[in-house]
């Protein structure tokens, strides 16, 4: 039995596929970000913004890396490509995850709220829910479930009821998450100043463990 909790796959990938790679990302995240904005916490929206506000960060928009217009996004459904314009843009950082679990621990943030949304859930899998171990709450994991937590509290996930290994297994939950790495500030600033590039700020904020307990 191969352990396989928690992998990073890093793979090369060339300039057109990076491209696209990171449209189709920060439109899928701009998605999230306005649910969030319609539905989710007040507390949530306004910990996000006031952290964008205050660093003056850039946000995820599409039209940075795709050379069109900015504050547009655009979700294929049933093969037809929507188009939302004029719209909010995601915070800068996020994390997609495939059968993700991990152990109990705390995470600090350079914003106080985390969230995260499940879009995929076999409904005959076991596992992978979410705790809150500060408050003794678990959340069941389901399909098309929001969740909003405070990293710095306690918490982490029951492992999924298959097979660990190391090609992958089989699908059984998927979604992403609107989290930050504290390093990302410092690194933006950096990049600004013009002392660190693009590339650089990438690694330094997604290489490894990214999220600092201190």
């Amino acid at each position: 039995m191969n352990f396989d909790f928690v992998r990073n796959f890093l793979i090369r990938l060339d300039e057109d596929n990076k491209h696209d790679q990171r449209v189709e990302a920060a439109s899928v995240f701009a998605l999230f970000w306005n649910l969030i904005r319609s539905y989710g916490p007040r507390d949530v929206v306004e910990d996000f913004e006031g952290f964008i506000t205050s660093l003056g960060i850039f946000r995820m928009d599409p039209g940075i890396h795709g050379g069109g217009p900015e504050r547009q996004y655009t979700i294929p459904i049933n093969g037809i490509n929507i188009v939302f314009d004029d719209a909010d843009m995601a915070p800068p950082q996020g994390v997609f995850g495939r059968n993700y679990a991990r152990h109990v621990h705390f995470e600090r943030h350079p914003h106080l709220f985390a969230a995260a949304w499940t879009t995929f859930r076999n409904p005959k899998a076991k596992g992978c829910n979410f705790y809150n171990s500060s408050y003794a709450i678990r959340i069941q994991s389901s399909c098309n479930y929001a969740c909003f937590w405070q990293p710095q509290h306690w918490h982490g996930t029951s492992l999924p009821n298959v097979q660990y290994s190391e090609t992958g297994g089989p699908l059984i939950q998927s979604g992403l998450s609107l989290v930050t790495s504290n390093r990302l500030p410092n690194a933006f600033q950096s990049f600004v100043n013009g002392t660190m590039g693009e590339a650089a700020m990438e690694e330094h904020c997604s290489g490894g463990e990214i999220y600092d307990h201190t």
